[in-house]
Protein backbone atom coordinates (compact mmCIF):
# COMPACT_ATOMS: atom_id res chain seq x y z
CA UNK A 1 0.00 0.00 0.00
CA UNK A 2 1.57 3.62 -1.41
CA UNK A 3 2.33 5.71 2.14
CA UNK A 4 0.43 8.73 0.97
CA UNK A 5 -2.65 6.67 0.82
CA UNK A 6 -2.37 4.90 4.26
CA UNK A 7 -1.89 8.45 5.51
CA UNK A 8 -5.50 9.76 3.98
CA UNK A 9 -7.21 6.53 5.31
CA UNK A 10 -5.60 7.15 8.65
CA UNK A 11 -6.82 11.09 8.54
CA UNK A 12 -10.50 9.75 7.16
CA UNK A 13 -11.01 7.32 9.98
CA UNK A 14 -9.72 10.12 12.91
CA UNK A 15 -12.17 12.90 11.22
CA UNK A 16 -14.96 10.35 10.99
CA UNK A 17 -14.48 9.34 14.54
CA UNK A 18 -14.83 13.09 15.35
CA UNK A 19 -17.63 13.61 13.73
CA UNK A 20 -19.72 11.02 15.27
CA UNK A 21 -18.36 12.07 18.36
CA UNK A 22 -20.10 15.56 17.88
CA UNK A 23 -23.25 14.36 16.50
CA UNK A 24 -23.43 12.06 19.42
CA UNK A 25 -22.97 15.43 21.89
CA UNK A 26 -25.42 17.03 20.23
CA UNK A 27 -28.57 14.05 20.29
CA UNK A 28 -26.87 13.93 24.69
CA UNK A 29 -27.48 17.55 24.78
CA UNK A 30 -30.76 17.26 23.41
CA UNK A 31 -32.48 14.21 24.73
CA UNK A 32 -30.27 15.06 28.35
CA UNK A 33 -29.19 11.12 28.54
CA UNK A 34 -25.90 10.37 30.64
CA UNK A 35 -22.95 9.86 28.42
CA UNK A 36 -20.79 7.59 29.83
CA UNK A 37 -23.77 5.10 29.57
CA UNK A 38 -24.13 6.00 25.91
CA UNK A 39 -20.84 6.44 24.09
CA UNK A 40 -19.19 3.35 26.54
CA UNK A 41 -19.16 1.26 23.14
CA UNK A 42 -18.16 4.08 20.89
CA UNK A 43 -15.71 5.70 23.02
CA UNK A 44 -14.11 1.67 23.31
CA UNK A 45 -13.86 1.41 19.54
CA UNK A 46 -12.54 4.66 19.01
CA UNK A 47 -9.76 3.88 21.55
CA UNK A 48 -9.11 0.77 19.69
CA UNK A 49 -9.28 1.97 16.06
CA UNK A 50 -6.56 5.34 17.57
CA UNK A 51 -4.54 2.78 18.76
CA UNK A 52 -4.34 0.76 15.58
CA UNK A 53 -4.31 3.69 13.70
CA UNK A 54 -0.82 4.64 15.81
CA UNK A 55 0.43 1.16 15.10
CA UNK A 56 0.16 1.29 11.51
CA UNK A 57 1.84 4.85 11.17
CA UNK A 58 4.29 3.14 13.03
CA UNK A 59 5.01 0.15 10.90
CA UNK A 60 4.98 2.66 7.98
CA UNK A 61 7.58 4.57 9.50
CA UNK A 62 9.73 1.35 10.56
CA UNK A 63 9.09 -0.19 6.83
CA UNK A 64 10.47 3.22 5.37
CA UNK A 65 13.58 2.95 7.63
CA UNK A 66 14.31 -0.24 6.45
CA UNK A 67 13.37 0.50 2.98
CA UNK A 68 15.91 3.75 2.93
CA UNK A 69 18.61 1.58 4.42
CA UNK A 70 18.25 -1.26 1.87
CA UNK A 71 18.35 0.53 -1.28
CA UNK A 72 21.94 1.95 -2.33
CA UNK A 73 23.08 5.31 -3.18
CA UNK A 74 23.17 4.50 -6.81
CA UNK A 75 19.70 3.63 -6.99
CA UNK A 76 18.41 6.74 -5.52
CA UNK A 77 20.28 8.06 -8.48
CA UNK A 78 19.11 6.33 -11.16
CA UNK A 79 16.50 3.76 -9.45
CA UNK A 80 15.51 0.57 -10.56
CA UNK A 81 12.58 -0.31 -12.46
CA UNK A 82 11.33 -2.22 -9.00
CA UNK A 83 12.65 -1.27 -6.19
CA UNK A 84 12.85 -4.07 -3.45
CA UNK A 85 11.11 -3.45 -0.43
CA UNK A 86 12.39 -3.40 3.29
CA UNK A 87 10.58 -6.86 3.98
CA UNK A 88 11.88 -8.62 0.30
CA UNK A 89 15.12 -7.64 1.41
CA UNK A 90 15.07 -9.29 4.86
CA UNK A 91 13.22 -12.14 3.47
CA UNK A 92 16.39 -12.62 0.41
CA UNK A 93 18.89 -11.95 3.43
CA UNK A 94 16.95 -14.79 5.46
CA UNK A 95 17.04 -16.94 2.26
CA UNK A 96 21.00 -16.60 1.76
CA UNK A 97 21.82 -17.38 5.35
CA UNK A 98 19.62 -20.24 5.11
CA UNK A 99 21.61 -21.79 2.20
CA UNK A 100 25.29 -20.92 3.51
CA UNK A 101 24.74 -22.28 6.51
CA UNK A 102 23.02 -25.42 4.41
CA UNK A 103 26.42 -25.36 2.45
CA UNK A 104 28.50 -25.20 5.56
CA UNK A 105 26.34 -28.22 6.77
CA UNK A 106 27.20 -29.96 3.83
CA UNK A 107 30.38 -29.53 3.96
CA UNK A 108 30.84 -30.73 7.20
CA UNK A 109 28.96 -33.74 6.44
CA UNK A 110 30.86 -34.86 3.66
CA UNK A 111 33.97 -34.30 5.97
CA UNK A 112 31.91 -36.63 8.76
CA UNK A 113 31.62 -39.31 5.99
CA UNK A 114 35.15 -39.21 4.59
CA UNK A 115 36.15 -39.88 8.53
CA UNK A 116 33.55 -42.60 8.77
CA UNK A 117 34.31 -44.80 5.91
CA UNK A 118 38.35 -44.38 7.14
CA UNK A 119 36.69 -45.52 10.72
CA UNK A 120 35.35 -48.79 9.04
CA UNK A 121 38.44 -49.28 7.26
CA UNK A 122 40.13 -49.34 10.44
CA UNK A 123 37.43 -51.64 11.87
CA UNK A 124 37.61 -53.98 9.39
CA UNK A 125 41.35 -54.51 9.80
CA UNK A 126 40.63 -54.46 13.26
CA UNK A 127 38.24 -57.63 13.26
CA UNK A 128 40.79 -59.53 10.67
CA UNK A 129 43.14 -59.00 12.69
CA UNK A 130 40.84 -59.80 16.02
CA UNK A 131 39.27 -63.10 14.43
CA UNK A 132 42.94 -64.21 13.33
CA UNK A 133 44.04 -63.52 16.99
CA UNK A 134 41.15 -65.43 17.92
CA UNK A 135 41.59 -68.74 16.11
CA UNK A 136 45.62 -68.78 17.20
CA UNK A 137 44.61 -68.51 20.79
CA UNK A 138 42.08 -71.82 20.04
CA UNK A 139 45.23 -73.69 18.58
CA UNK A 140 47.57 -72.75 21.15
CA UNK A 141 45.13 -73.44 23.86
CA UNK A 142 44.38 -77.07 22.11
CA UNK A 143 47.89 -77.78 21.79
CA UNK A 144 48.40 -76.88 25.48
CA UNK A 145 45.74 -79.02 26.44
CA UNK A 146 47.39 -81.77 24.28
CA UNK A 147 51.08 -81.07 25.99
CA UNK A 148 49.24 -81.37 29.43
CA UNK A 149 47.71 -84.57 28.15
CA UNK A 150 51.00 -85.88 27.37
CA UNK A 151 52.83 -84.50 30.29
CA UNK A 152 50.26 -86.22 32.56
CA UNK A 153 50.54 -89.81 30.96
CA UNK A 154 54.64 -89.33 31.33
CA UNK A 155 54.39 -88.77 34.72
CA UNK A 156 51.78 -91.74 35.48
CA UNK A 157 54.09 -93.82 33.05
CA UNK A 158 57.35 -92.51 34.54
CA UNK A 159 55.88 -94.02 38.27
CA UNK A 160 54.55 -96.97 36.88
CA UNK A 161 57.74 -97.67 36.24
CA UNK A 162 59.44 -96.50 39.38
CA UNK A 163 56.98 -99.01 40.86
CA UNK A 164 57.32 -102.01 38.62
CA UNK A 165 60.83 -101.88 37.22
CA UNK A 166 60.21 -105.52 35.23
CA UNK A 167 57.86 -104.08 33.31
CA UNK A 168 59.90 -101.84 31.72
CA UNK A 169 58.89 -101.82 28.41
CA UNK A 170 61.20 -103.14 25.57
CA UNK A 171 62.88 -101.69 22.57
CA UNK A 172 62.83 -102.48 19.37
CA UNK A 173 66.66 -103.84 19.45
CA UNK A 174 65.74 -106.06 22.42
CA UNK A 175 62.76 -107.68 20.64
CA UNK A 176 65.33 -108.30 17.30
CA UNK A 177 67.02 -110.06 19.56
CA UNK A 178 64.66 -112.30 21.00
CA UNK A 179 63.23 -112.76 18.03
CA UNK A 180 66.70 -113.97 16.52
CA UNK A 181 66.90 -116.31 19.49
CA UNK A 182 63.46 -117.70 19.34
CA UNK A 183 64.36 -118.41 15.62
CA UNK A 184 67.83 -120.30 16.72
CA UNK A 185 66.33 -122.26 18.97
CA UNK A 186 63.47 -123.33 16.71
CA UNK A 187 66.13 -124.73 13.99
CA UNK A 188 68.26 -126.48 17.50
CA UNK A 189 65.05 -128.44 18.04
CA UNK A 190 63.86 -129.31 14.64
CA UNK A 191 66.92 -129.97 12.53
CA UNK A 192 66.40 -129.87 8.28
CA UNK A 193 65.65 -133.35 6.33
CA UNK A 194 68.28 -132.84 3.89
CA UNK A 195 70.61 -132.61 6.50
CA UNK A 196 69.11 -135.92 8.18
CA UNK A 197 69.73 -137.59 4.26
CA UNK A 198 72.71 -137.22 3.47
CA UNK A 199 73.87 -138.91 7.22
CA UNK A 200 71.91 -141.92 5.77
Amino acid sequence: MDDRLLDTVVHELDAQSNKIVQLIMKLIEILNIDIFVLLKDEISAKWECTYKCRDLSEQVWRLKKQLRESIPLTDWIDPPAKIESALEAAHDGQIKESKDRIKELELRIEGLELQLRSLRARLMRTLTQNWELRYKCRDLSEDVWRLKAQLRRSVALSRSREALPWKKPKTALERALEKRIEELEGRGKHPRRKARSRSI
